[in-house]
């Protein structure tokens, strides 16, 4: 059968949504990757596959500033065209579930999470937005095209129990079984100690896209008041208001926007625990720490946290607040943490994992797919 991939845009460096494509493109090599924008410069790691953007690829600067076209984005997916294709796989936490696809094609979507500035958090996101009568148009048009589009897929494969729950609040669906993304930490490679590690230990770590849900303000600020330093490597919009957080005490606060995979595995290693204090749809970096040996303080609604135990593989954050936060970090430095028990704690989360159960589901999905065609 012929497969196609869909992802929302194709315009970030990489990370736990990218190690999630180029895993299910490992899977259908020949499948073409369809988006709304793509952009080279930052999405390097996607130069290797075939990339079929939308209209909105015409028009200057949007592959970069794609925020301020939404109202387009709807039209981009339903203009983008599959005939030639048995099997369509969306990716999305947007809008590329909302493809159009005819009754004789499977399309199954692997959703990251319902769209969050619409549904789950959207009085964070929108207060962004422009004030009054049009950004309530704006919204109530978006909200109800996002629940006609989470219609569209013949199936929807949440990536956690979180994402499940929400995606029967908001769309109103029953889902197949929650299949974990893929996680795979790359080992140290001998004689790759990094010098700087020596100098910040011991040290909290995170390893994120720089952006306000991430709620790595509550990070920096409970380091600060406990005197303990902190690592974050990662970029993203939220830099400078970050870092403006930490004018008065840079000393403890390393800001890291680029490091080598197979260094990273180092800075896990090394430090006292991760911190992740967002509620995160699920959490690569945080099974990440777990796969290094080392805990993470997770807020207890994300998804990770599932796969997390309190106290005996991490620490679960009850309240997104500074003081909550501290508490979780004493708790971290005062416990003695069992390294072999918290990485046999993920051993089953891993691409090879991954790609084994999405590949069974699909084959499922196909046979009862075909025998309801046959019938």
């Amino acid at each position: 059968m012929k497969v196609a991939l869909v992802y929302d845009r194709v315009n970030t460096r990489y990370g736990g949504a990218e190690h999630v494509l180029t895993s299910l493109h490992q899977l259908y090599p020949d499948a073409p990757l369809f988006t709304s924008v793509f952009d080279t410069e930052k999405a390097v790691w996607a130069k290797k596959m075939k990339i079929v953007p939308s209209f909105l690829q015409q028009i200057p600067f949007l592959k970069k500033f794609h925020r301020s076209i939404v109202l387009l984005m709807p039209l981009a997916f339903e203009t983008l065209q599959f005939q030639e294709f048995d099997l369509v796989i969306s990716i999305s936490s947007a809008e590329a579930k909302g493809i159009l696809t005819s009754p004789d094609q499977l399309h199954i979507c692997y959703l990251l999470t319902p769209t969050r500035y619409l549904w789950s958090h959207q009085l964070e996101y929108q207060h962004h937005w422009l004030t009054g009568w049009f950004r309530k148009i704006v919204f109530s048009y978006l909200k109800w095209w996002d629940t006609v589009a989470a219609q569209r897929p013949d199936f929807i494969v949440p990536i956690s129990e979180l994402v499940q729950k929400r995606t029967e609040k908001y769309y109103l669906r029953k889902t197949l079984p929650v299949i974990y993304p893929p996680v795979d930490l790359l080992d140290q490679k001998k004689g790759n100690e990094i010098d700087a590690i020596q100098s910040v230990t011991p040290f909290f770590l995170i390893v994120s896209r720089l952006v306000a849900y991430k709620r790595i303000d509550l990070a920096i600020e409970a380091c600060q008041n406990l005197n303990m330093k902190l690592v974050i490597i990662g970029s993203g919009p939220d830099e400078k208001r970050l870092k403006n957080l930490t004018k008065n005490k840079m000393s403890i606060i390393t800001f890291l926007s680029t490091v080598r995979p197979d260094q990273i595995a180092t800075y896990y290693r090394h430090s006292a625990a991760f911190l992740a204090p967002g509620e995160e749809d699920f959490g690569i970096s945080i099974i990440e720490s777990l796969q290094a040996g080392r805990p993470a303080v997770v807020y207890y609604k994300s998804g990770a946290a599932e796969l997390v135990k309190n106290g005996e593989t991490g620490v679960y954050l009850e309240q997104q607040t500074v003081t909550a936060l501290e508490k979780c970090i004493t708790q971290v430095n005062s416990q003695v943490w069992d390294e072999k028990k918290i990485k046999l704690s993920v051993t089953g989360q891993s691409t090879v994992q991954f790609q084994s159960q999405f590949k069974k589901m699909v084959h499922e999905q196909w046979l009862l797919f075909e025998k309801g065609h046959h019938e």
